[in-house]
C-alpha cells in the first residue's frame, strides 16, 4: 500500500513557514549552546585538589582564597569591571597558562566582561590575590606584589 501526499504551498504561507523555522533553530542554538561556556561550581588541580569556585559574595571571594591558605584584609577589596581578549596576545596566551596550573581556563571566556577583584594578602610574601569573577565563580586567580611588569604567580 502506497500513500502520496500531495500539498500546495502558496506564496503567502512561505514566509511565515520560513519565520517558524527560522525560530526554531534559534531556540535551539540558545538552549543547547548558553551552558558551555558558564562558569563551573568547582575545579581540580594536582597540587589543591578539587576546589570550590563560588565567590558571589565579599565573604564568598575571601573564603576562595582561604582555600589555599590565605588570608585576606576584606577592607582592602577592589573592584573593576574588564573584558577578557577576544584573541589572545602572548601575555594572555601565558596569563591563561598559569590559569591551567590551576584547573582553570580562560579560553571559553573570550570577548567576555568579568570582575576583576584585588585583595590585600596577610600571611604572604606576595602582597595581592587578583580573582577574576563571571556570574559568581571564580574563573582566574593569581598573586601579585603589586609592582609594574612583575610576574603573576600561582595561587599554589
Amino acid at each position: 500500500m502506497m500513500f502520496v501526499l500531495n500539498m500546495k504551498i502558496r506564496k503567502k504561507h512561505i514566509i511565515p513557514i520560513v519565520i517558524v523555522i527560522i525560530s526554531a533553530v534559534v531556540l535551539f542554538l540558545i538552549v543547547f549552546s548558553s551552558g558551555d561556556d558558564a562558569p563551573h561550581d568547582s575545579a581540580t588541580c594536582d597540587e589543591a585538589g578539587k576546589y570550590s569556585l563560588v565567590a558571589q559574595t565579599v565573604g564568598g571571594e575571601c573564603g576562595f582564597l582561604k582555600q589555599f591558605g590565605y588570608e585576606v584584609n576584606a577592607d582592602s577589596r577592589k573592584c573593576e569591571t574588564v573584558t577578557i581578549p577576544s584573541v589572545f596576545n602572548e601575555t594572555y596566551e601565558e596569563y591563561n597558562a598559569l590559569q591551567k596550573k590551576i584547573g582553570l581556563d580562560l579560553e571559553a571566556f573570550k570577548g567576555r566582561k568579568a570582575q576583576k577583584i584585588t585583595y590585600m594578602l596577610e600571611n604572604s610574601d606576595e602582597r595581592y590575590a587578583v580573582i577574576l569573577t563571571l556570574n559568581g565563580r571564580v574563573i582566574g586567580a593569581h598573586l601579585t606584589n603589586g609592582e609594574y611588569g612583575d610576574v603573576n604567580k600561582p595561587l599554589i
